[in-house]
């Protein structure tokens, strides 16, 4: 493949505004705190995959933040603000506008066990299919790729529910869609997640935050 674009969705780290499943078990700072370490680790992983042939680009959720998250998440080549609109739109809007530029996926800023393998390897996946998904636990994805645009693919879809991953693939299917798949991930957005992952590259800054919160769970428990 000749050339690639990378899309990250992403939100600047408000406090109040991000991982709010999470932050109604360990409360809006941690959960920020959280997020803020998730996007770090994202935007590594990012760098590491990318090379000459690959264009990055962040998807910000409010153009006002724009400058500030080019500030604070420096070493992407562009940076832009997401259309208004729920989920599916907004990640329509993004892959279209990469889709100008040949084959693209999109990330989000929620999954520690994504690494720059899995990128390299869904790279590769969409030299010999339409599509690419990355499955995720919760029954949605963390990473989706395409050749071309498919308008519809993504309208109208149960987000944050556990339908999701599997209407993708029935829609897929019934256009005839070829469909390349990496190894099954866990994102963040519950206390779950967090427990379940802590033990993560991504969350080692976050040891001691991570340990005060399953030590107090287990003290009310």
């Amino acid at each position: 493949m000749s050339s690639i674009s990378i899309g990250l969705i992403a939100r600047y780290p408000h406090r109040g505004q991000v991982k709010t499943r999470l932050a109604a078990t360990i409360g809006d700072d941690d959960a920020l705190t959280v997020y803020e370490a998730l996007l770090t680790y994202t935007v590594t992983v990012l760098k590491n995959a990318k090379a000459t042939s690959t264009r990055v680009v962040a998807f910000v959720a409010d153009a006002n933040d724009l400058r500030s998250f080019a500030r604070d998440y420096p070493g992407i080549d562009a940076y832009d603000a997401q259309i208004e609109g729920d989920l599916g739109m907004r990640m329509s809007a993004a892959l279209s506008s990469l889709l100008n530029d040949g084959p693209a996926l999109l990330i989000g800023a929620d999954c520690p066990e994504l690494t720059a393998e899995d990128l390299n390897a869904a790279i590769a996946l969409l030299d010999t299919h339409d599509c690419v998904l990355g499955p995720s636990h919760d029954g949605g994805y963390y990473l989706i790729g395409m050749q071309r645009l498919l308008p519809d693919l993504l309208v109208d879809m149960p987000w944050s529910s556990d339908r999701v991953y599997i209407l993708t693939r029935e829609r897929l299917d019934a256009i005839g869609a070829s469909v390349g798949l990496l190894p099954i991930r866990r994102d963040i957005d519950t206390y779950n997640d967090l427990v379940e992952l802590h033990d993560r590259p991504a969350l080692h800054p976050l040891a001691d935050l991570i340990s005060s919160h399953i030590s107090g769970a287990h003290h009310r428990g």
